[in-house]
């Protein structure tokens, strides 16, 4: 009787100690997603080296450091995004040549 009980004991020590199936799910996917967050991360930083050298004349362009490519990729990003949403899209319901801004009669 007493080797049974502590070889269940040491079971349930070792159970403890195995992290579960969903758990071993989440970390895999938590590290796969933080590796390819990172891949990204340099895809896009190299990408914007790339235009910087191509647009820029002079060495200085090589010699800037990330924070200043990624303050110039945020600045990019935000004036295409302020420029997809300044231009106004039309309600499907209205027919072509026609605006909301038509008197009712025209619409």
């Amino acid at each position: 009787g007493g080797g049974a009980g502590s070889t269940g004991a040491t079971t349930m020590l070792d159970d403890a100690k195995v992290p579960s199936r969903l758990a071993v799910k989440k970390m895999s996917a938590q590290v796969s997603i933080e590796a390819k967050r990172k891949e990204e991360a340099e895809i896009r930083r190299k990408k914007l080296m790339e235009r910087m050298e191509n647009k820029g004349a002079t060495g200085e362009g090589e010699k800037q450091d990330d924070a200043r490519i990624g303050l110039t990729a945020k600045f990019k990003a935000q004036k295409a995004s302020g420029d997809r949403l300044s231009i106004g899209h039309k309600p499907p319901t209205l027919p072509d040549g026609v605006t909301m801004r038509d008197d009712p009669m025209t619409k």
